[in-house]
């Protein structure tokens, strides 16, 4: 029966654009299956370090890949994957990185620092973050988005308007283009999945459409993880 039910599960994950959605899994940011990600914590308060852990092992637990968290550099491996900290902005390095002798973060939670931040949205913010650290990409950026280009343009302001002044432009090109078939594993536009944004797309025949972020991981989000990164 188990296997009945899981072989229609993997029927229902290939089904085209037009029926259903999933994931944008980047190729060349994938880690290794069945690895220990060495996870740190660079700053932070214990509630905010006890959020991430409980959170973040959400994405793995139909997958071959597991977390190992360490309250500081003392404490952890000389290799640490997935770099903490609570300051600056809130954002991810999409993948592996290839860099795990640095003290550099990988991934920011600023957002967590916000007062009487409700409680699904700390959750949400984990969440999508670390989506990132597995080398989950936003919707957006999907071949199968349905809702056209506009979204594209405005992040790439959005993005323009929030970086350093001597970081390199092409950069906010480059991480919200959307992506192609040969660079990223990729089914249909999932409306449902953590890696969305809030946003009001402009459609064709004048009317509008909002997507909205989600706080918790679709039913796609984790047949995605357990496809790409199952045993």
């Amino acid at each position: 029966m188990k296997f009945k039910v899981f072989f229609a599960l993997t029927i229902l994950f290939n089904l085209s654009s037009s029926y259903l959605g999933a994931a944008v899994l980047l190729k060349a940011n994938m880690w290794s299956k069945n690895m220990t990600l060495n996870v740190v914590f660079i700053d932070g308060s214990d509630q905010q370090k006890q959020w991430v852990k409980t959170y973040a092992p959400l994405w793995l637990e139909d997958s071959s890949l597991s977390f190992s968290f360490y309250d500081d550099f003392e404490s952890a491996p000389k290799a640490t994957h997935i770099r903490i900290s609570f300051t600056g902005n809130t954002a991810s390095v999409a993948g592996d990185h290839k860099d795990y002798f640095s003290k550099d973060p990988t991934l920011l939670l600023n957002r967590l620092n916000e007062t009487d931040l409700p409680h699904r949205y700390i959750k949400q913010a984990v969440l999508h973050e670390f989506g990132h650290a597995l080398g989950f990409e936003h919707e957006y950026r999907s071949p199968n988005w349905p809702h056209g280009n506009q979204i594209i343009d405005k992040q790439i302001k959005r993005c323009l308007s929030l970086m350093n002044m001597d970081m390199d432009s092409q950069h906010c090109h480059k991480i919200n283009q959307p992506l192609s078939r040969q660079s990223a594993f990729v089914t249909a536009y999932d409306k449902f999945s953590i890696m969305n944004y809030t946003h009001n797309v402009e459609l064709n025949d004048n009317q509008s459409k909002t997507v909205t972020a989600k706080t918790t991981l679709s039913f796609l989000d984790k047949l995605a993880i357990r496809n790409w990164y199952g045993n």
